[in-house]
């Protein structure tokens, strides 16, 4: 919790500028069970659990308590969202089981024309659906991928935020001291393929220097939304980096330029978004270990086909750049045994999300499903129930189809699973 004292102080100082006698409290929270099981009993291939036949992908408890309290005049706020946690299905038999995640802790001040903002705190930008190119901040796929409820497959990020209305333009500018990381399905839990001669992993110094910052511009146009967007900061994905030398996985520095124009047509919502990835380690892109510069670009549109029923669909792409220096390199790493399979030049993603709401609308039927033009499909049926106001109850199965071993889906082929999880608010 050392990492955290900062953040302390931050919100002793928020309560400290509102008059005691003006601030208001809300007290919330949440208990929540949540389990997820692989269908298949198969052993681990590798790991610190090799040969063990661990079915569980997530097993937890969690007790969230959220306080929120802003001063009489709203020009200071604070919220903690932090969760007591207990990994009853943890396979590392020497780890403590319990812990506390803190999920958010901030306190703000609101001006006129600024907002600032210091502390730990979610970050959402873009307007994908499970697929990012303008949101650079971290992701937890192992949650996601074991059916946890969405909001845990963001990361929060420690960071000072300022916000400025300029007229109708909002700015947004993030800095960030420490580099978070995607947190990946790991071999402890999940049927993975692991690139050869890792042994670990080396994360950038939590220093001024090594941190991130971002930039985000909104205009308004009429009934569309333009967003502009640049960011310093790292490949946050394992596979992007690695060094030979040491066996160590690293997070490579990137720039990011990205933007998105979203607005209403023919009556349901278009989407477009597109960034250039600059990988500022390997711009000449002759590193096989470092991933190349890349071209991204998204097209989605939602839709309601009924009254209560909804379908969105996307289409992705990804264009590597300097594609003929990358693959005569990544060719000779994967015969020597020390690389994955060489990428493509280019790769097309194709999701689809299909949400209707039924019984007065407690009961939420979602089906979303993924296509990776060489990387597998993945299918993600789920049933929501709200048995009233505090309760709800959710299932829902991952299935996964075959792709090579390397490539995002691909690899999870064996990593079926079927999760369940309720929560009681308070």
């Amino acid at each position: 919790m050392k990492k955290h004292a900062m953040l302390g102080l931050v919100l002793g100082a928020a309560l400290a500028a509102a008059p005691a006698q003006a601030a208001e409290l809300e007290v919330h929270g949440f208990a929540q069970g949540a389990a997820s099981l692989r269908t298949d009993a198969l052993a681990l291939p590798q790991g610190p659990n090799k040969g063990a036949k661990n079915n569980w992908l997530a097993g937890e408890n969690r007790l969230r308590l959220e306080v929120t309290g802003d001063s009489d005049d709203g020009s200071v706020g604070f919220v903690a969202k932090i969760d007591a946690l207990y990994d009853f299905a943890n396979p590392n038999t020497q780890a403590n089981p319990a812990s506390l995640d803190v999920r958010e802790l901030w306190g703000e001040w609101r001006g006129d024309v600024f907002e600032v903002r210091a502390g730990r705190q979610m970050m959402t930008w873009g307007i994908a659906d499970r697929l990012f190119i303008s949101d650079i901040w971290p992701k937890n796929w192992a949650a996601f991928y074991a059916g946890l409820p969405l909001e845990y497959m963001k990361l929060p990020v420690d960071a000072l935020k300022v916000l400025h209305y300029a007229g109708p333009v909002e700015l947004e500018f993030v800095l960030a001291p420490r580099t978070e990381v995607d947190i990946v399905p790991g071999p402890d839990r999940w049927m993975l393929y692991a690139p050869p001669g890792v042994v670990g992993e080396t994360r950038p110094a939590p220093t001024l220097r090594n941190g991130e910052a971002a930039l985000r511009a909104h205009v308004p146009m009429g009934s569309w939304d333009l967003n502009l967007y640049a960011a310093r900061t790292h490949w946050h994905q394992p596979d992007k980096g690695f060094n030979p030398a040491t066996g160590r996985i690293i997070y490579p520095r990137l720039n990011v330029y990205a933007l998105t124009v979203q607005g209403q047509i023919l009556g349901g919502v278009l989407s477009l978004e597109a960034g250039y990835y600059d990988s500022v380690q390997d711009r000449s892109g002759n590193d096989p270990f470092i991933a190349n510069s890349q071209q991204r670009w998204l097209v989605g549109y939602e839709h309601e086909l009924l009254p209560d029923v909804t379908l969105a669909i996307q289409l992705y792409g990804e264009r590597m750049l300097h594609y003929d220096r990358y693959l005569p390199a990544a060719q000779f790493a994967f015969a020597a045994g020390r690389g994955p399979k060489p990428l493509p030049r280019n790769r097309l993603f194709a999701t689809a999300n299909l949400r209707a709401l039924f019984l007065n609308q407690t009961l939420t039927f979602s089906f979303f499903a993924m296509a990776i033009q060489h990387g597998g499909r993945m299918l993600n049926p789920e049933l929501s129930y709200a048995v009233n106001d505090m309760l709800t109850v959710t299932a829902g199965a991952h299935i996964f189809t075959k792709g090579p071993d390397s490539w995002l889906l691909g690899m999870m082929k064996h990593d079926d699973n079927a999760y369940l999880w309720a929560r009681w608010s308070y």
